[in-house]
């Protein structure tokens, strides 16, 4: 940490997504922290007794013919709107993708399948 001070989330649906359906957004304000960031996500399939609560693209429980969970990447996208894969590490049996991020400002991150990822959304691939 180089800066310290108080850091918020908030993580929202989106439907458009190809991959995790969800953004996550952090306001550091003026705090200024490098490290890891784990982002974990549902990925409940159904069983006897509970419903399915996924958050992935696909039902599966680590993917199917068409999608798998370990092709994941997280993508950082600054105020701009500009969008950076990031080198990623995913663990689908645990439901979570990590990352080396800085942050700063307003930060936000999404979980995406590249193979799946619309070209219009401004992608720096790493």
């Amino acid at each position: 940490m180089t800066e310290p001070g108080t850091i918020t989330a908030a993580v929202n649906g989106t439907p458009e997504n190809p991959g995790i359906d969800r953004r996550w957004q952090f306001d550091a304000g003026d705090a200024d922290v490098s490290g890891e960031l784990t982002l974990y996500y549902r990925n409940d399939v159904e069983s006897c007794c509970f419903p399915m609560e996924n958050w992935f693209v696909s039902d599966a429980a680590v993917g199917d013919d068409d999608y798998s969970q370990w092709d994941l990447e997280m993508v950082q996208e600054d105020g701009a709107g500009n969008r950076t894969a990031l080198d990623t590490y995913v663990n689908p049996y645990s439901n979570k993708a990590s990352a080396d991020v800085s942050l700063r400002g307003t930060t936000r991150f999404e979980v995406v399948l590249p193979e799946q990822e619309e070209p219009e959304r401004n992608f720096t691939w790493g």
